[in-house]
């Protein structure tokens, strides 16, 4: 079951912090494995809210704009994952 949540809009940064807040928790449910640290060590963010790693943020922007504008191949969807996977 889906918990509900009132929508409301956010900021591409509050949506930044909400993905780390989400990954941080999985990050410690399975152990702290250590290349999900690495990627969490890259992604915190310095005092302007950008984080340590500006590739990180810039790869950010550009999975931002794959969902806005339909290009993102619907890779969240179970049943429409790359053969690889």
């Amino acid at each position: 079951m889906i918990k509900k949540i009132s929508e409301q809009n956010l900021t591409v940064l509050q949506a930044y912090k909400i993905m780390f807040v989400f990954v941080y928790s999985y990050y410690n449910m399975l152990g702290k494995p250590p290349e999900i640290g690495d990627m969490l060590s890259d992604c915190l963010l310095i005092q302007d809210g950008i984080p340590v790693d500006q590739a990180m943020w810039d790869d950010w922007l550009n999975a931002v704009e794959k969902v806005l504008s339909g290009k993102d191949d619907k890779v969240y969807f179970k049943n429409n994952r790359g053969a690889s996977e």
